[in-house]
């Protein structure tokens, strides 16, 4: 992994610092992936992986000098977590200089960087660097770290080697971060073709000691979702308030593949506007399986420019074999568009789309029970809401980010969901939901009726579920 004889890496590890091919096929793998991403429970080994992997990628390039970049939320958590950690794994053969702004060690010279002071990201944006460590990007609130931005991340894997014949490495080193973490979304929800995930099981590191294991799972036993961050290495959501839709179970109706249109079948555009306008896309297959396929979401942009950047791109890349479609959503789009008072929402979307836009259902009360029915019905034995594996906003909406409003007394008030980024998608599938299966009050609902409907749209092919 390196000359440095102290570094013994666990399988994890060495896959990770060796992207997992041969020694010879390294320089030609890390042109290809340079962008590579080490995840582990606490205390499993992934910021030693990362030291022996900055000094892997350096030793190639020996005896030249190679520069990098190490950069965490701020420079007291580089003094207080990440330095320690190197000076231990390394001791004498490494140095640090210029309060603790600059490490040498071998042919490696890395600038650190805390990103609470402002001047540190614009001398990023102005370095050039053949290594950029990002430590810890998601924050970890128990211990002061508040994590990196984006911002951070893009500037690290935008740019190219320093000099002809380098190789770019882009080294993420982190505990897994809350669902909703842009992290989640660049590295699970939407992988980049340049990406290397490594993720480090739990029990792993052999030397780290069973008493600390013990202290970690006993610190986190009653908070089910930082447990499983810090302990079992997942990803995991924070709800944020009482679920709208606890009937939602992502071991049923999450599918474990990803789905794709069904050509030559009605599709289904669900809307909402506001300051994140959403379009979740769906169809409903000859047996009568409701299948999410994709939710799109902006935020504090207009309806126009929301069809331009997000909307018409995936439909012209992902669905265009769906030769009709029907669009469905709030009432309320065919009032005033907020940034064009000339137009609607709902003539936005009838003038990009070539469609007419249908009102669905106001009532809250028609709108929360019909997506409860669709949530509990089965079509041959097998649920009959379906939501993609790679879909991603919708699935954190109905895990809890869709939630309804607590008083300071700790009561719930159920009138009608908390308005923030996590309703307007369970808003639009409800209006439309509520049309679509015609919610009575009396809650009869009957498998024929559904059936019919589906005919009605003309899906004729059979053979899908």
């Amino acid at each position: 992994m390196s000359n440095d004889k102290r570094i013994i890496p666990l399988p994890t590890q060495r896959r990770f610092a060796t992207l997992g091919v041969p020694r010879d096929q390294y320089l030609s793998t890390a042109a290809k992936t340079p962008i590579t991403v080490l995840i582990s429970p606490q205390g499993e080994g992934k910021t030693v992986g990362a030291i022996g992997t900055i000094l892997y990628h350096s030793d190639f390039f020996y005896p030249k000098l190679v520069r990098g970049a190490i950069i965490r939320d701020r420079h007291t958590n580089l003094q207080r977590h990440t330095i320690p950690s190197i000076k231990k794994v390394l001791e004498t053969t490494v140095s640090f200089h210029r309060d603790d702004r600059l490490m040498r060690v071998q042919n490696l010279e890395c600038d650190l960087f805390g990103i609470d002071d402002p001047a540190s990201l614009t001398a990023l944006q102005g370095g050039e660097y053949d290594i950029y460590w990002l430590e810890e990007p998601a924050p970890i609130y128990e211990t002061g770290n508040a994590g990196l931005s984006e911002e951070v991340f893009d500037i690290a894997s935008s740019r190219g080697p320093r000099e002809e014949g380098r190789r770019l490495r882009v080294i993420i080193s982190m505990n897994p971060a809350s669902e909703d973490h842009w992290t989640h979304l660049r590295f699970i929800d939407n992988p980049d073709s340049r990406l290397f995930l490594c993720q480090i099981p739990y029990g792993e590191n052999i030397h780290l000691p069973p008493d600390e294991r013990a202290n970690t799972m006993l610190a986190f036993k009653h908070r089910p979702e930082l447990y499983a961050r810090y302990v079992e290495g997942k990803f995991s959501f924070v709800p944020l308030g009482e679920q709208v839709m606890p009937e939602y179970n992502e071991r049923i109706h999450r599918s474990r593949e990803i789905l794709n249109p069904l050509p030559n079948i009605m599709g289904y555009r669900f809307w909402d506007g506001g300051l994140y306008p959403s379009c979740v896309i769906a169809q409903i297959t000859p047996k009568g399986r409701f299948m999410v396929l994709d939710t799109l979401r902006g935020e504090n942009i207009g309806m126009k420019q929301f069809l331009e950047t997000q909307v018409k791109p995936l439909l012209g890349r992902r669905y265009d074999k769906v030769k009709s479609w029907k669009d469905l959503g709030d009432p309320s789009l065919n009032e005033r568009e907020q940034s064009d008072s000339s137009q609607t929402a709902a003539q936005i979307i009838n003038g990009e789309l070539g469609t007419v836009f249908e009102g669905g259902v106001s009532g809250w009360e028609a709108r929360r029970e019909s997506f409860k029915e669709l949530l509990t019905r089965l079509v041959d034995g097998e649920p009959m809401f379906l939501l993609s594996k790679h879909e991603g906003i919708l699935h954190r909406g109905l895990k809890g980010g869709w939630h309804y409003h607590k008083d300071n007394s700790g009561n719930v008030i159920r009138d009608i969901p908390v308005k923030d980024v996590h309703s307007h998608p369970g808003d639009a599938l409800s209006h439309g939901i509520a049309k679509i299966f015609r919610y009575k009050t009396e809650r009869q609902y009957k498998s024929i009726d559904r059936r019919k409907f589906a005919n009605s749209y003309g899906m004729k092919k059979r053979g899908h579920n």
